[in-house]
């Protein structure tokens, strides 16, 4: 799965599912720390509309085992110039699982947003 710079779906965001923060504690390289914050009523949304739930973990370990597993790796998708604060987006779609990644460089922050929505 490849993380893409424009968005292949329509954004709406009353469709959020849930986001993952991550970081890798200060710029190590090291597996990034993760903390999942779901929706309210994430088992409703999944029922609602399809969505299994492993599916969502596997849309955000893709992002964090294939793409972004140590700091270093993460910098490779920061464009150069990019200051410490400002971000860089990328998107896919997972089954029915719109995602947006946004990525900050700083080192002392959450580096990684992992938004997922809907279909």
């Amino acid at each position: 799965m490849e993380l893409l710079k424009d968005c292949p779906f329509e954004f709406d965001k009353d469709k959020k599912i849930g986001h993952m923060r991550c970081d890798y504690d200060g710029g190590r390289d090291v597996r990034p720390y993760k903390s999942w914050f779901p929706s309210k009523d994430i088992e409703a949304v999944a029922d609602e509309f399809g969505i299994d739930l492993a599916d969502l973990d596997k849309a955000v370990n893709m992002v964090v085992n294939d793409h972004c597993p140590t700091y270093s790796a993460f910098l490779e998708y920061i464009p150069a110039g990019l200051s410490d604060y400002d971000s860089v987006n990328y998107f896919f779609q997972y089954n029915n699982i719109d995602v947006w990644v946004r990525m900050i460089p700083a080192r002392s922050d959450y580096n990684m947003y992992i938004n997922l929505y809907h279909q």
